[in-house]
């Protein structure tokens, strides 16, 4: 069988009527998409935000380990502190830890604290908030240099619904999900 020019040209040819998407097509796919995002933008910020409080659960869990290094190789008693503060209209907070008989430093002014004075800044304090017990200039944990914690307490890291609680006991720290800001009901 020969091919001849018209059959080529019919072969290849397209239908001009049916050439393109009609406006109406093209509505419902940028509808459909529209849709697909509502459901898809908040779902990565909650995400988002569970990735900033793992990452400042994990920088504050390094932070006590070292704390209680620290004083099991001085031999000394380090006591913990918590402390909220805004700084140019913003909430940040900021953990230290100093030996025992040391006057109280303020760690959202460095420059008053020792030397030795360990200290952990949130690296996401307009996402991850703080719960304490007790604030600045209150010790909320004692640790010793046996590596063992003395009047015990618990706080709380929050990015909005989640939370994640801190409980240190002996030469112990104990971290996860919690269900609110009290440490006492674990989920």
């Amino acid at each position: 069988m020969m091919w001849d020019k018209s059959c080529l040209n019919n072969l290849f040819s397209v239908n001009r009527s049916r050439a393109g998407v009609t406006l109406i097509e093209l509505l419902m796919v940028m509808s459909l998409m529209a849709s697909a995002l509502i459901f898809v933008v908040p779902s990565w910020h909650n995400v988002q935000e569970k990735v900033l409080l793992t990452q400042e659960q994990q920088g504050v869990a390094m932070f006590l380990k070292t704390v209680q290094l620290k004083a099991a190789q001085e031999g000394r008693t380090w006591v913990l502190v918590g402390h909220s503060y805004a700084r140019q209209g913003r909430n940040n907070w900021c953990l230290f830890a100093q030996a025992l008989r040391v006057p109280r430093c303020d760690c959202a002014n460095p420059a008053t604290c020792p030397a030795d004075t360990l200290m952990y800044h949130a690296r996401h304090p307009r996402t991850v908030a703080l719960h304490l017990t007790s604030s600045y200039p209150q010790t909320f944990v004692h640790i010793n240099g046996l590596r063992q914690t003395q009047n015990s307490h618990c706080f709380t890291l929050q990015a909005k619904t989640d939370y994640v609680g801190f409980y240190l006991r002996n030469e112990k720290i104990l971290s996860g999900k919690i269900r609110n800001s009290r440490c006492g009901s674990s989920q």
